[in-house]
């Protein structure tokens, strides 16, 4: 893994809510999750997958879910803003991505973890990998 970067950002939790609430919430989103079919990318899809967990990115917000049922307890991470609590953040670009996450979703991965006393895990892709990389690199502690 890459050298990683701490910087801060805002983490907001929505704690436990219903799938259709999830599905405006993550409206925008690219989304990670694993179901019996594979693992899978795109919108959130329209009910809750088998499996425990789904990630959501954009350049500017990141969603960790986890899935319980048909429920789903939710925490958000932004770079700034007015919204949510403060954390400290360290921001690791992976030198050589997973197969599973290269043959899918490309090269271009950064996982961003709080550096809390429970930390809570968030991955970005593409673009969104970028641009939290960057606010790491423009925001180093």
């Amino acid at each position: 893994m890459s050298d990683p970067a701490s910087c801060a950002a805002r983490i907001i939790s929505h704690g436990r809510i219903t799938w259709a609430e999830l599905l405006v919430l993550a409206e925008g989103l690219t989304c990670a999750w694993a179901d019996h079919d594979d693992w899978q990318t795109g919108p959130c899809p329209d009910t809750a997958p088998a499996y425990t967990h789904l990630w959501g990115w954009s350049p500017d917000r990141l969603l960790r879910v986890r899935i319980d049922e048909a429920d789903a307890v939710v925490a958000e991470l932004t770079p700034d803003g007015a919204s949510g609590q403060e954390v400290p953040v360290r921001v690791v670009r992976p030198e050589k991505p997973e197969p599973w996450a290269r043959s899918r979703i490309g090269d271009d991965l950064v996982l961003v973890r709080t550096e809390t006393n429970a930390p809570i895990g968030f991955a970005a892709f593409g673009p969104a990998a970028q641009a939290w990389t960057t606010h790491a690199a423009g925001r180093t502690s």
